[in-house]
């Protein structure tokens, strides 16, 4: 007895959809939409299917679309031009500014956004230095109201500088701020990097912790204000993979579709300004810079400072 069933019948229990099925017509498309965990059986058995196992880059399109803003937010050699500021006086700022962003229990972009309005501001109009420190509370205000779902109040900014400086002079100083930059808050940093690369590649904690530390630091480093954000991001990474002897260099430079070459002078500052860091003097006669280690005294970071400083030891 001939079967009545059809050398294009679909898998039993599976659901069928049919296109282009005109009589007469030779070119018959059959698509099978099969639930895999009820009938991996049959498939493995009537090899139905060939199973593609490429494994490809998932989040390649987001990475690119960073890279659109990479250049976009860097800002210009403004050190010339400020005749009350020197890199020296920029760190204690920013070294300023994260304790502040500590105190304040703010996202971690809200310490990225509100550095890169302060550098983006200096590149543009000359402050006074006794306006420094109204420049600083008033762009991390600014970046709260962007960053943050529950945004800390006025007064709360006011308390840290211990009110030396006044309402009316932040809201003045936000509105000026604004017209400097366009309104142009929508910035990209190493930090957004950083979280997508964690998100989807293996790293292990303390590997997270070193490239997050080591980020925050390039933030009061005025010479790493050249680079792009996804070169200290992936130079970040190498550094903290390289300090826990962790030979994956290629997959990172395979995501950030970068080269040793092109990583070499922002890999070189990182390290440089590290070492600078962690072997300073700090006694009474000195000023250290210590908020960023300080941001890192909890105990699940704490350990990657001092891997870090163990490691600047040696080079």
């Amino acid at each position: 007895m001939e079967s009545n069933t059809s050398p294009t019948t679909p898998p039993r229990n599976c659901k069928c959809y049919m296109r282009n099925l005109q009589p007469g017509s030779d070119n018959k498309i059959i698509q099978y939409k099969v639930k895999y965990s009820d009938f991996i059986d049959d498939f493995i058995k009537e090899d139905v299917i060939n199973i593609d196992t490429t494994v490809y880059d998932e989040h390649d399109d987001t990475i690119s679309m960073y890279n659109t803003k990479d250049f976009k937010y860097i800002p210009i050699n403004y050190m010339d031009a400020q005749t009350g500021m020197n890199p020296i006086m920029r760190a204690f700022l920013i070294d300023w500014l994260i304790n502040a962003h500590r105190f304040l229990f703010l996202e971690h972009r809200t310490l990225y956004l509100a550095t890169n309005i302060i550098d983006r501001f200096l590149s543009k109009a000359v402050v006074a230095k006794q306006r420094f420190g109204l420049l600083a509370i008033s762009a991390l205000f600014l970046a709260s109201k962007y960053e943050e779902v529950t945004q800390p109040l006025l007064d709360d900014f006011l308390k840290i500088t211990k009110y030396r400086c006044q309402r009316h002079d932040v809201i003045i100083m936000e509105s000026i701020i604004l017209q400097i930059i366009n309104f142009d808050l929508g910035t990209i940093s190493s930090c957004d990097y950083l979280n997508h690369y964690f998100e989807n590649h293996e790293c292990s904690n303390l590997q997270k912790h070193i490239a997050d530390y080591l980020s925050v630091l390039s933030l009061m480093d005025y010479d790493q204000i050249a680079f792009k954000p996804s070169d200290i991001a992936c130079s970040c990474i190498l550094l903290a993979k390289s300090i826990t002897n962790c030979d994956k260099s290629r997959d990172v430079l395979y995501v950030f579709k970068k080269t040793e070459s092109e990583l070499e002078m922002c890999t070189n500052a990182i390290s440089h300004y590290l070492k600078e860091i962690s072997s300073q003097k700090r006694n009474n006669m000195t000023k250290p810079l210590l908020s960023a280690i300080r941001k890192y005294e909890g105990d699940d970071t704490l350990y990657a400072v001092k891997v870090c400083a163990e490691y600047v030891c040696k080079i």
